[in-house]
């Protein structure tokens, strides 16, 4: 996963490392937990979730997603969509696979919070996160 930590000057090189990933989804959390109560009614991602999901699914979630879900299932916000939860993922997925812009590598984590039906959709095969809706398939743009 790889982040750019400043628009100028001291840009950081190369991937975050597996204990950077939890200690930011760590931070994550506990910014929510200390700054809203939208945590209070929201359980942990089981493994019978993600057994669900792996059922569902012809992709495998990536790491960093499912510790992100076992920490919060769903509920957060991710600058203006919704962390869907796993089961969420798995209805999201149902609806959307008709469609003929749908991919069968693409894991919807998000979705837009105004009502819309703009995902966040992270792509089995390259790793990369790009917004996706049902008017015009997958973005140009590139998000993470």
């Amino acid at each position: 996963m790889s982040v750019t930590v400043a628009e100028e000057g001291n840009r950081r090189k190369g991937d975050m490392s597996p204990d950077e990933v939890e200690q930011c989804v760590l931070d994550i959390k506990s910014w929510f937990q200390r700054n809203s109560k939208i945590l209070d009614d929201i359980d942990n991602a089981s493994s019978g979730d993600f057994q669900s999901f792996q059922k569902s699914s012809e992709v495998d979630m990536p790491s960093t997603l499912r510790f992100l879900l076992s920490e919060c299932n769903g509920g957060i916000w991710l600058i203006e969509k919704k962390l869907l939860s796993v089961r969420e993922i798995i209805d999201t997925t149902c609806t959307y696979s008709s469609s003929r812009k749908w991919r069968s590598d693409m894991i919807p984590f998000a979705i837009d919070g105004q009502g819309g039906d703009t995902l966040l959709v992270y792509l089995d095969d390259s790793g990369e996160i790009y917004e996706w809706d049902e008017d015009s398939g997958l973005g140009d743009n590139r998000i993470a």
